[in-house]
């Protein structure tokens, strides 16, 4: 019940200690990456699939994206992760750890860390980019990604066509620059947040040769889009218990303005929002 509750709210907290990788079943690996994969999608499309238009997901662009990414990286990780076992054990073990990762949920059913550089390197990726708008998902969001590629696919043929009216289109809607600004804005911001934490945990734990740049990237990482395990000192056969309380203050902070979706916590600081 409590794996269940955890795989559709993309929580990721299981009762057993070493996560889903307790139970040593691939019947479960296999039903808990169905349901967090749909639990990463939008729900809104869910209802409306349920109650009108059964191909409303297929539909959806930003769901297209988010399977081919997940399709992508499974591939990339089953190819070049560097994973033990057949050809089905590795794809099962893969596509577990790329939608747990993803859509934020952050179970484990084995090691990673263990992987290839190349292998962590797309569920770092994976961590920053998110699930699907409308899931209860964190980091910056599929649909935000597809628009900053839309968007600079635009410039781009504006170089070449500088006077040409070239509109940004997702799926058959056309997205207005007003709404274009504030998610390019989001993902520049999220980028610098990303960029600047990183910095301030490796100067607050420069004395502790254990926190690599590889954790300091993915604790940051997972912290700010809520995702759960990273590597190296916090990996996930690990916890972030011996990390520096400052540094724990900090990274408390990404999960905190990570959850918020960073411009509602930044607009507290703003002068005027007290004002009012």
């Amino acid at each position: 019940l409590c794996n269940t509750f955890a795989s559709m709210a993309t929580g990721g907290f299981s009762p057993q200690a070493s996560s889903i990788m307790a139970y040593g079943s691939w019947k479960i690996d296999a039903i808990i990456t169905v349901f967090c994969f749909l639990a990463g999608a939008n729900f809104a499309l869910h209802y409306r699939m349920l109650s009108s238009d059964r191909r409303a997901l297929f539909k959806d662009p930003e769901f297209r994206f988010y399977s081919l990414i997940i399709l992508t990286a499974t591939a990339a990780i089953v190819l070049w992760g560097g994973l033990d076992g057949d050809i089905f054990r590795k794809i099962q073990l893969a596509g577990f750890h790329v939608v747990t990762i993803m859509t934020t949920t952050g179970f484990v059913t084995t090691d990673f860390d263990q992987w290839t550089a190349a292998g962590k390197y797309v569920l770092l990726l994976l961590m920053i980019i998110g699930a699907c708008a409308g899931s209860t998902g964190g980091a910056i969001k599929v649909v935000r990604i597809l628009l900053v590629l839309k968007s600079g696919y635009r410039e781009l043929r504006h170089l070449l066509h500088p006077k040409a009216v070239i509109p940004v289109r997702l799926g058959s809607t056309t997205v207005k620059d007003e709404m274009l600004r504030p998610s390019n804005i989001f993902v520049a911001m999220y980028i610098i947040i990303f960029a600047q934490a990183s910095l301030l945990l490796a100067i607050i734990s420069y004395h502790d040769p254990r926190m690599t740049i590889e954790t300091i990237l993915s604790a940051v990482a997972t912290t700010l889009g809520n995702v759960g395990p990273g590597f190296g000192m916090i990996g996930p056969t690990l916890s972030f218990a011996e990390i520096h309380p400052a540094a724990k203050m900090l990274l408390f902070f990404c999960m905190w303005i990570g959850r918020l979706e960073i411009v509602t916590a930044l607009v507290m600081i703003v002068p005027e929002f007290w004002k009012k």
